[in-house]
């Protein structure tokens, strides 16, 4: 059969063994060889426990076969499901197949070979891979690739042999153990593991594998274009054996049907548009109540430049204490200016009108969704959808136009817990769906929203101040608004450090013991080697117990208290629900967990790596301390996590890394942090090519967001913007130390298989972006991404499930979730909860009724490299950063 004609655009199935770099594999494979890609999961239930002809059957709709990475041993059934079966297909239903790590190491242990461990796991590990330049490396030179494996193959070749130097040229040959398998490559560069097998084929059958992931950030380019030979070889062996009769069938159902796409929420209990009717009414209802009258929401505002721009000072003017608050602040520096200009440079101030603000809550225990405006209860359903609500009252609030320097027009405001995360990923132990608890009002939310519709924005940079309100005929409050913040004047009020210092002085503080931590480490690196994750951030929570403090203020002067100790970009503060049952956030977080621009940039900044900043310990110190082995698999890890997230929903060639382990300065330490990019339009995907996928990304053009057009700034007349507007997006470089690599594509189901399954579609061209109705939105890509990946390791799922038996079932509310806003004009900005203390009204000291608890969680990321010891003291140098404003002997310079 002629190669062309059957493989043009090769129709590819990829199973997917629930790890979190999955999308990245797709991606390499739509870009590398113009695949249409379809992923099942490895326990489908539509095969895995019916009759092995029907999986035969559904492979014949395939061109080949990638059985992907995962957690787990291929010892253990369960953790290779429908892999297993590929490599005992029957002669007249064989298809090429490439296994990867896991898919790999399935491989090897079906034609006799044993699964042992590592004595140094390689998790995010670059190394050096030995090749004789046949099979998958044809052609090849040098190749540096990642590791993610605690487990190894052993084909059974003699210590003798493995340990010969150089390197024996017997182990290019089939061992006497395993006879039908060729070793193709080796990683020498442990003298502890000693060589470990890196790649092999099947002496006869179709099959090839990887133990290496040729799509990770930091494998180069030599090691991504096995891909392509593998194609190749994939190719030769189809044209030598014609498909069957079945399969040419199938095949051109495939080639001949167009695709849906499922482009979205991708939500796990169905699609917006059954419930829309519904919600529009509830939406007009609940709008109406915060004096908003659909159609055309406006933005009426003006911009200022005052004499006093602080954020502390504007809101001590416009809010009531103790009363409903949200404040996202951009720390400042002692000499005034942002503490990273490049992540936060404005302040946002919510001036909620305590009778008609609407506030949505969510709790997961029974799926309970609650609409309230004020103190009342307009709305509950249980078993509710509330990411496809918010993304409708999104919808329905839509803003086109208005100050294009202000990156909040009004909105939603407010956090989403770690336990709120976990259900997106179905990981949440106490997830009752449908049956809510009968004490639901006494209980946390894990997800609640104010929606702002009037509200002050500051601008760090040029001093101006933004005064806003969506409501309809709100112009004299933005006018007398505008006056009272002209009128502020220095010296600022009397400050109320005497008072915070004597209520701190009754408290007390219980961290977790050493002992117990470390323990902890170490079951984390027990589950490491066994091969069940790459990497398990760990956390632990301290509580302080302190007299509950007659001061509706308490709360908002502890908070002026940490945005001096320890500035950050991601400063919080937030006070939701009502008197006696509210929630109180003081964050300085240094972490954007994720942000998206209305022109449609997104952009995540994982931190992983910290130092301590103290006497004797330079930049240059930290920098060499950042740039180890661990501190950088760590980030690498968590970097390939993100990637895999934001494939999985913006398209292949839509992902840039464009900073990639940088050392970055903050008030009390040194951190390692990357930046990932995607583009939520579409634009940047290239033109389809076989060399697309990777050498492609690493010489794009600087990017530029296109502003939405300037209004009128007169600070002395009003504006009101409601047209339309539209802009550009241009795509973006990728300069990193590790090559480059594009990403994944929108989902589409096709009819000739189940809808469950994941479609890749073709490439976007560069010239052809998506349509408004395409687009993706950031509520998506929010809801792809939780639970953030800094605060979970890799795999994202499997890892929840062991942290949360290693954590001994602790909630972690607030803390490892995001908090953050969704601005009606389509933009958005979320940072990850840590560096955080937080309260609840209704938690009390149990032995003294008369005490608040505070709560302040810090943990770190531990990976095969950690030491229980130093773990421990990572642990206790970010929990530092937010307690010691419990310190009342700690002073300010007010």
């Amino acid at each position: 059969m002629d190669q062309d004609g059957i493989c043009a655009a090769p129709r590819i199935l990829f199973i997917d063994a629930y790890d979190s770099f999955a999308n990245n594999i797709v991606a390499l494979l739509e870009l590398e060889l113009r695949a249409r890609v379809t992923t099942i999961y490895i326990d489908d239930p539509n095969f895995l426990h019916r009759p092995s002809l029907d999986f035969y059957l559904f492979l014949q709709s395939f061109d080949a076969v990638v059985a992907g990475p995962g957690p787990g041993s291929v010892i253990n059934p369960r953790d290779t499901g429908l892999i297993s079966i590929l490599w005992s297909l029957p002669d007249h239903h064989l298809l090429p197949v490439l296994g990867i790590c896991l898919g790999f190491q399935s491989l090897a242990y079906a034609f006799g070979a044993e699964i042992q461990r590592l004595p140094e796991p390689r998790h995010g590990i670059v190394t050096n891979v030995l090749h004789q330049r046949t099979s998958l490396f044809e052609h090849l030179s040098e190749v540096h690739a990642t590791q993610y494996h605690s487990l190894h193959v052993d084909v059974g070749f003699p210590s003798s042999v493995r340990r010969a130097h150089p390197l024996s040229t017997a182990l290019w040959s089939p061992s006497t153990k395993c006879p039908d398998l060729i070793p193709l490559a080796w990683d020498c560069d442990s003298s502890e593991n000693g060589p470990v097998l890196m790649s092999l084929k099947h002496r006869i059958k179709p099959f090839w594998g990887v133990q290496y992931h040729p799509e990770s950030i930091c494998t180069d380019l030599e090691g991504a274009r096995i891909i392509q030979n593998w194609w190749s070889q994939a190719k030769s062996w189809l044209s030598s054996h014609s498909p069957s009769q079945l399969r040419q069938g199938s095949l051109g159902k495939l080639n001949e049907s167009g695709s849906r796409s499922a482009v979205g929420c991708n939500s796990r209990r169905g699609n917006l548009n059954h419930n829309t009717s519904a919600w529009d009414h509830l939406s007009c209802r609940l709008l109406q109540c915060s004096l908003i009258n659909r159609p055309g929401i406006h933005v009426a505002y003006e911009c200022l430049n005052p004499a006093l721009t602080d954020v502390r000072r504007i809101c001590e003017l416009l809010t009531t204490p103790g009363q409903e608050s949200v404040v996202l602040e951009s720390g400042m520096n002692k000499h005034g200016r942002p503490i990273r200009a490049e992540t936060g440079n404005k302040s946002i101030i919510g001036c909620l009108e305590q009778e008609r603000n609407l506030r949505l809550e969510y709790f997961v225990d029974g799926q309970v969704l609650e609409l309230r405006v004020g103190r009342g209860l307009v709305h509950r359903q249980e078993g509710a959808d509330v990411w496809q609500y918010i993304k409708h009252l999104l919808s329905v609030t839509r803003v086109s136009k208005g100050p294009a320097d202000s990156p909040f027009w009004g909105g939603l405001v407010g956090f989403v817990s770690y336990e709120a995360g976990l259900e997106t990923i179905n990981a949440n132990p106490n997830q009752t769906p449908g049956q809510a608890s009968a004490t639901v009002s006494f209980r946390k939310p894990d997800l609640s929203f104010a929606f702002v519709t009037r509200s002050v924005v500051v601008d760090h940079i040029s001093h101006k101040v933004y005064v806003q309100s969506i409501r309809d005929g709100d112009c004299d409050w933005v006018r007398s608004t505008t006056r009272r913040i002209h009128g502020l004047a220095t010296p600022p009020p009397r400050s109320q450090a005497a008072d915070v210092s004597s209520a701190l002085a009754g408290s007390a503080v219980a961290i977790p013991t050493q002992t117990s931590y470390e323990n902890k480490v170490r079951s984390c690196q027990e589950s490491i080697r066994a091969g069940d994750s790459y990497e398990l951030c760990l956390t632990s929570q301290t509580t302080i117990s302190l007299p509950r403090s007659s001061s509706a203020n308490f709360p908002w002067n502890l908070y002026t208290r940490l945005r001096h100790l320890n500035p950050a970009p991601f400063g919080a503060y937030i006070r939701l629900g009502p008197p006696g049952a509210g929630v109180n956030i003081l964050s300085s977080s240094p972490e954007r967990f994720l942000s998206w621009t209305r022109e449609g940039l997104c952009q995540y900044r994982p931190i992983k790596g910290t130092v301590r900043k103290e006497a004797g310990v330079t930049r240059d110190d930290a920098e060499r301390i950042l740039n180890s082995s661990k501190e950088r698999a760590e980030n690498l890890m968590i970097v390939d996590l993100v990637r895999h997230d934001l494939h999985g929903v913006v398209g292949a060639g839509n992902v840039r890394v464009s900073k990639l382990m940088g050392v970055e300065e903050y008030e009390t330490v040194w951190q390692l942090v990357s930046v990932i990019e995607g583009d939520l339009t579409g634009s940047w995907a290239p033109a389809q090519s076989a060399n697309a996928g990777r050498s492609g990304e690493r010489h794009r053009p600087a990017v530029t967001a296109a502003s939405v057009p300037s209004e009128d700034e007169d600070s002395d007349r009003l504006s009101t913007a409601a047209s339309s507007s539209s802009s550009s997006l241009a795509p973006s470089p990728a300069p990193s130390p590790c090559p480059g690599l594009s990403a994944s594509h929108p989902l589409h189901s096709s009819p000739t298989v189940p809808q469950t399954y994941r479609t890749q579609q073709k490439p976007t061209h560069r010239n052809e972006p998506r349509s408004h109705k395409q687009s993706v939105l950031g509520i998506d890509i929010l809801h792809a991404s939780l639970p953030p990946g800094s605060m979970t390791g890799a795999p994202k799922k499997r890892s929840c499930e062991l942290l949360n038996s290693i954590e001994e079932g602790q909630p972690r509310g607030v803390y490892s979730g995001v908090l953050g806003y969704l601005d009606v004009g389509g933009g958005g900005d979320f940072a990850v909860v840590i560096r955080t203390a937080w309260r609840w009204d209704t938690e009390l000291e149990e032995n003294e009724p008369g005490n608040e608890i505070w709560r302040v969680g810090a943990g770190g990321a531990v990976t095969a490299q950690s030491t229980p010891e130093g773990e421990y003291e990572e642990m206790l140098v970010k929990l530092e950063s937010a307690l010691r404003v419990f310190d009342g002997n700690v002073k300010i310079d007010e």
